[in-house]
C-alpha cells in the first residue's frame, strides 16, 4: 500500500498543527469547562460507537469522534467513491498515532477532547461533537477551520489525518482515475526524506 506522506512528514505536519497548543493555561481551562458541561449535559448518554479493542493507540473517544469526522468530511454514500466504511481509515489512523512521540500523543489528546466538548460552549450546539447531526457537525467543522489560530491548528491536523487515512488505500484511487504514484510505476528507488540537489 503507498504511503502518499512518510510518518516522519506527518509527524512534522501535525506538531506544526498543534503547535498553538503551547498555550497550555488557555488548553487547561478550555478542557476544565468542556468537561464540566459535557458532564452535565450528556450523564447517563452511552457512546454510540462502538469500541474497536485491537485500535490500541486510539482511546474509545477518539475512536468515535474520527469515525463521525470521516463520515462528515467524506460523505462517499451514493457516489462512485469508495465507500469510506469499506476503507480502514481508523485502522490507518490508529497506525499513525501508535507511531507518535508521546509529547505528540499528549498534545492530539488534548486536541481531541478540545474539539469533541467545544461545542457543547461554541455556536450553541449543546452537545458534544460526536451527536452532532451532519449539517450541524459540518457547520462546526467549518466554524473552527474560520476560527483562532488555535481552532484552526486543530481542526487542519485532524482532517488531514482523516484525508489522508482515506485516500492512501487504493481502492480510492480508481474512481478518481489515479493509477498510483509514478514512482511504482517507472520503478524509481525511494530515496527517503534527502534534500533536492543543490544548484
Amino acid at each position: 500500500m503507498a504511503n502518499p506522506l512518510n510518518s516522519k512528514e506527518l509527524s512534522a505536519q501535525i506538531q506544526a498543527g498543534l503547535a498553538p497548543l503551547n498555550r497550555r493555561a488557555f488548553l487547561k481551562a478550555g478542557l476544565g469547562v468542556a468537561v464540566a458541561a459535557s458532564s452535565a449535559l450528556t450523564l447517563g448518554c452511552s457512546s454510540e460507537v462502538a469500541v474497536d479493542p485491537a485500535l490500541k493507540a486510539l482511546s474509545a473517544s477518539q475512536q468515535a469522534l474520527f469515525q463521525r469526522m470521516m463520515h462528515v468530511l467524506l460523505p462517499t454514500q451514493g457516489t462512485t467513491l469508495a465507500s469510506v466504511d469499506s476503507v480502514p481509515v481508523l485502522a490507518n489512523i490508529n497506525h499513525l498515532f501508535a507511531g507518535l512521540d508521546a509529547k505528540v500523543l499528549g498534545d492530539l489528546e488534548g486536541a481531541t477532547m478540545l474539539f469533541e466538548h467545544g461545542s457543547l460552549l461554541l455556536g450553541g450546539h449543546f452537545s458534544r461533537f460526536t451527536r452532532l447531526d451532519d449539517p450541524d457537525a459540518l457547520a462546526y467543522i467549518e466554524s473552527w477551520q474560520n476560527g483562532n489560530s488555535l481552532q484552526r491548528g486543530i481542526v487542519t491536523t485532524l482532517k488531514k489525518m482523516i484525508y489522508a487515512s482515506y485516500w492512501r488505500d487504493e481502492k480510492t484511487w480508481a474512481p478518481v482515475d489515479y493509477d498510483g504514484p509514478v514512482s511504482d510505476r517507472w520503478g524509481l528507488p525511494s530515496l527517503g526524506n534527502s534534500p533536492l540537489p543543490a544548484e
